[in-house]
């Protein structure tokens, strides 16, 4: 999963999440130390032509190609879930509480696999 990663966060439901915006989204994922099994992916949004800092997020290896992430917020708890096909990352953002899906994600690697 290593590398950088170019594509969408798409909005999956308005009336749940009517804050919800389609982004374009840049994520640079990086070893969390020796362990091949954990990753600190850096997401970024593009606004404007420039990269915005979203924020960091440690991922955990749940299978084959999947990776899982928590998401802790004052007014959301979600879960990330990614997945990797060759040159494919794809993914959806769920809230906990409600079960209800936000978002879907697919990007392309722009970085040689690392």
């Amino acid at each position: 999963m290593a590398g950088e990663w170019r594509g969408t966060s798409t909005c999956v439901d308005k009336v749940a999440f009517p804050a919800c915006k389609n982004e374009i989204v840049i994520y640079t994922a990086r070893p969390a130390g020796a362990s091949r099994d954990t990753v600190i992916l850096r997401a970024d949004k593009v606004v404007n032509g420039a990269r915005e800092f979203m924020a960091d997020f440690r991922f955990a290896r749940a299978a084959v190609g999947r990776w899982v992430a928590e998401v802790r917020t004052p007014r959301f708890r979600g879960r990330v879930t990614l997945v990797v096909r060759g040159d494919a990352l794809t993914g959806t953002l769920a809230d906990l509480s409600t079960n209800h899906l936000a978002r879907r994600m697919a990007l392309r690697r722009a970085t040689p696999n690392g």
